[in-house]
């Protein structure tokens, strides 16, 4: 397995050193320090993984400490999903007035709309 892992930071490495865009190093991180090599030894600009976090019980939050722990720059969290509506919401409650919202019923999830 290290045979096969100085090999994939050497063609990381050769790809990153070849071409003047950034190279997103992409599959195969098993681990944290996968990752953390990719970019520090390797000269990834950045990397992207799924597998890991869903075959392993690492986490997305777990990687980002991780990296940031190695001297990484890491974008802040994402506010996505039903927090995102959350905050949209708050805002237009705000800017609309409650009694100009009502619900829409659409199936498991609740969307917020304009009467009409």
């Amino acid at each position: 397995m290290a045979r096969y892992r100085v090999t994939i930071l050497a063609l990381i490495e050769a790809v990153a050193s070849a071409v003047k865009i950034p190279v997103i190093a992409s599959g195969g991180a098993g681990t944290y320090e996968h990752m953390v090599d990719a970019v520090k030894q390797a000269g990834a600009s950045a990397v992207a993984a799924a597998s890991i976090f869903h075959f392993t019980e690492q986490t997305p939050a777990g990687a980002k400490a991780a990296m940031q722990e190695a001297g990484i720059p890491v974008r802040k969290n994402f506010v996505g999903g039903a927090r995102r509506e959350e905050l949209l919401l708050q805002y237009l409650v705000q800017l609309l007035g409650r009694r100009v919202l009502r619900p829409i019923n659409k199936g498991i999830r609740m969307s917020w709309g304009l009467p009409g």
